[in-house]
C-alpha cells in the first residue's frame, strides 16, 4: 500500500480487524490480514466499501471479480450496507479511523445492534471485538 493513500476496505472487515488475533481461513489469508492490521491502526482514514477489498484479496471465497464472496449463505455486501446504515455511513466516502472506531465501540446503541449482526459469525467465539 502506497503510503499516504486511503485505505479501502469492506464495511465489515472493520470490525473484522478489530477482533483479529491471527486465526484465518488458511496462511495466505491470515498472512495477508496479519499485514493489513499492522497498518489499519496507523491510519488516519479509512473507505469503507462494499466489493471486494485488500482482505478479501488473498480469501479463499473471493471470486477475484471485485464483487462478490462466494461463502456458502453469506452475503457480504448486504452485511456491509447493514453495518453502514447502522454507523450511519455511505459506502466510498473516507472517515477518520477514530471516528469509525468510536462508532463501533463507544456508542452504547450501535455497538449492541453490530454485534446482533455478528452473532452468527464463525469467528465470534474467538473475535476480540465480538467478546469485548
Amino acid at each position: 500500500m502506497r503510503r499516504n493513500k486511503i485505505l479501502q476496505i469492506r464495511a465489515h472487515h472493520l470490525l473484522c480487524i478489530q477482533g483479529f488475533q491471527g486465526y484465518g481461513y488458511d496462511e495466505p489469508f491470515t498472512y495477508n490480514l496479519k499485514k493489513i492490521h499492522s497498518i489499519f491502526f496507523n491510519q488516519k482514514q479509512i473507505r469503507l466499501i462494499i466489493s471486494n477489498d485488500v482482505i478479501c484479496q488473498k480469501c479463499p471465497f473471493s471470486c477475484g471479480n471485485n464483487k462478490y464472496c462466494l461463502k456458502k449463505g453469506f452475503d457480504a455486501r448486504i452485511l456491509d450496507l447493514k453495518i453502514l446504515k447502522i454507523l450511519g455511513l455511505k459506502p466510498e466516502r473516507a472517515v477518520k479511523l477514530n471516528q469509525l472506531l468510536f462508532y463501533s465501540n463507544q456508542d452504547k446503541k450501535k455497538t449492541i445492534k453490530l454485534k446482533k449482526l455478528c452473532k452468527d459469525c464463525e469467528w465470534n467465539s474467538k473475535c476480540l471485538w465480538f467478546l469485548s
